[in-house]
């Protein structure tokens, strides 16, 4: 089984948002920039990691 970690940081702020999902895909995407939005604040950088 694979698991694929989805994660956004601001460093400034010290704030992050991450998700665990068993695919990679458009879909596990979609599912991933509304997390980093209810985390980050508006006007804010962060730098999204895929791997």
């Amino acid at each position: 089984m694979w698991a694929y970690i989805f994660g956004a940081i601001c460093p400034k702020k010290g704030k992050g948002a991450g998700l665990v999902l068993p695919y990679c895909d458009t879909g596990a995407m979609n599912r991933h920039l509304p997390e980093i939005s209810t985390t980050v604040d508006p006007g804010a950088h962060a730098i999204l990691i895929l791997d």
